[in-house]
């Protein structure tokens, strides 16, 4: 009988961890004149997540404030015509989207931005639990 994936080695298999069901959404509210054209904002959240918030074209997008690549804070990076980049080794996203310029496999993990007036809100989603285990680490030096 093949299977599917056995000529790969355990340590590969091991990687592909199920997700346990996630908990509920935090939201956050910030003033809409926090938020310009030119940098980025982070926001920290009491639990330890942290979100970058970014305006484009008239809207506004929130992220994971950690590069998927290495971990690194995308707050600290520049930000510039829809395109934030990554400090540490300058992987461009397209905020719009959420995916990488180059290479493009990699993409931002979104949460939902609402307009109430004068007042931002965003549903920050907890980060992803992996079965057996605490979540992703936060910072790029534990990798």
């Amino acid at each position: 009988m093949d299977v599917l994936g056995r000529h790969q080695s355990p340590l590969r298999s091991g990687i592909q961890a199920a997700v346990e069901p996630r908990r509920e959404a935090v939201r956050v509210s910030i003033a809409a004149a926090q938020l310009g054209d030119a940098a980025p904002v982070r926001i920290e959240l009491e639990n330890g997540q942290a979100v970058v918030v970014v305006a484009a074209d008239g809207e506004c997008y929130a992220f994971d404030d950690r590069c998927p690549h290495r971990g690194a804070r995308l707050s600290d990076g520049s930000y510039a015509a829809s395109v934030l980049t990554c400090p540490l080794h300058h992987f461009r996203f397209d905020v719009k989207s959420g995916r990488c310029l180059m290479p493009k496999h990699l993409r931002l993990r979104p949460h939902r931005v609402t307009r109430d007036g004068d007042t931002l809100q965003i549903d920050v989603a907890p980060p992803p639990q992996i079965a057996g285990g605490d979540a992703p680490a936060a910072d790029a030096s534990s990798r």
